[in-house]
């Protein structure tokens, strides 16, 4: 029954929570883990035992800079943030038809937390479905949360900044996000109060992530790793991956903030990081971190792929200024300008990749006989990046009036 499965759920509950801060990684894993299966039995139960925890580890200043809680807590609410948000009975009981399909909003409200009936609830049904809201909802508390692990981005802990990377992709997948572009008088404003403010915390997280880029070290070095030997070739491939994932998600989040933005936040957004990329001290310590760069670029064309804004024109425009003029760069500024052109390049269509051809084919007769390594290792994946965006099969984001291709 019900009241034996919230028996359950509120013993145990408490227990995983206590593994949740154990000096041992795989108690850590198991405790969210077990929050996690428990949240699809009774989420109410789990919120109230978990999310207050969770929510102190990050809204302390001190606790946020404390090596163990932040990453357990931001690995915690990442697998809490779906079934905490979502409304575990709704998409069982509501009539998945076109005519609900066709009011997005509405079916939203219906799907998230929010504290109050489901738009096609009645009270007395409300009364009998203990699973239908959680005190304090998850979602009302996610803005604050979002601000509070910005503080977890840290370019010297790359093990707390991808826990932090971990958890922002999660709230982009599941909850709803308003912007500037939002009208305050609409009938669906109600969503205002668990919705995120792209807007306000879109520029903090960016100039969080352009620290990262910046600082980042040229390879993750582990610490007694020995002499040259198997041992080291082993722990410098295990290096060599964290990196990789941590470049990859790093990808995926800024991919999934510029696909949530409406189109005058994005262009916000974009010209902030093109005035970032173009400033003296963008470039990477090393250029072998300069891909995030790249990626952030990727995302910001992904989002529209014809350039069919403005701020989309002019970024990638004073990119190619600048490979076509490299006279006046240095090498490491050149190597990363070639980079953040063919992050962009990559995720713009076909269409557009041709149009440029003429400028593109002057950049790479210039930088693949350079004689810097660098510059010509830049050039080569400059070309890559152009011919994936003109061979590769992906989903494209049309701007308005733009054929599709």
């Amino acid at each position: 029954s019900e009241r034996t499965c919230e028996a359950v759920v509120s013993l145990l509950a408490p227990l995983a929570r206590q593994a949740l801060y154990s000096k041992h990684s795989s108690m850590v894993s198991a405790a969210i883990a077990a929050l996690r299966d428990l949240s699809g039995v009774n989420a109410r139960v789990v919120a109230e035992v978990a999310v207050p925890t969770l929510r102190a580890a990050l809204e302390d200043a001190r606790a946020v800079l404390w090596a163990h809680q932040a990453p357990a807590a931001l690995r915690g609410l990442s697998a809490l943030m779906r079934p905490l948000v979502l409304r575990r009975r709704h998409f069982r009981e509501c009539a998945m038809s076109d005519a609900s399909l066709d009011d997005p909003e509405a079916f939203c409200r219906g799907a998230f937390f929010d504290g109050a009936l489901p738009h096609d609830a009645d009270a007395e049904s409300h009364a009998v479905d203990a699973a239908a809201a959680v005190s304090p909802p998850l979602a009302r508390l996610v803005p604050g949360l979002m601000r509070a692990a910005l503080l977890a981005v840290d370019c010297n802990d790359d093990a707390k900044t991808r826990c932090a990377m971990l958890f922002f992709d999660a709230v982009l997948r599941w909850c709803p996000a308003r912007d500037d572009d939002d009208d305050p008088a609409s009938p669906d404003a109600g969503l205002d109060a668990l919705a995120l403010d792209l807007g306000e915390w879109a520029p903090l997280f960016l100039d969080r992530v352009f620290g990262v880029v910046e600082h980042r070290d040229a390879a993750a070095k582990v610490p007694n790793a020995g002499a040259a030997g198997p041992g080291s070739r082993y722990v410098g491939a295990v290096a060599s991956a964290r990196d990789a994932a941590s470049a990859e998600l790093l990808r995926c989040v800024v991919s999934r903030l510029f696909a949530r933005f409406a189109p005058r936040a994005r262009d916000r957004a974009t010209r902030r990081v093109a005035s970032w990329a173009l400033e003296a001290h963008a470039v990477p310590r090393d250029l072998s971190s300069a891909k995030d760069g790249a990626s952030l670029f990727a995302a910001c064309v992904a989002a529209d792929p014809h350039l069919g804004s403005r701020a989309s024109r002019e970024a990638v425009d004073a990119v190619e200024s600048r490979c076509l003029d490299a006279s006046k760069e240095s090498d490491s500024k050149y190597a990363f300008a070639l980079r953040l052109y063919g992050g962009a390049l990559r995720s713009a269509a076909p269409g557009t990749v041709r149009a440029r051809a003429d400028r593109l084919r002057r950049v790479l007769d210039a930088a693949l006989i350079h004689d810097d390594k660098q510059v010509r290792k830049a050039a080569r994946k400059l070309l890559r990046d152009a011919l994936r965006g003109l061979l590769e099969t992906r989903t494209l984001h049309h701007a308005p009036g733009a054929p599709p291709t």
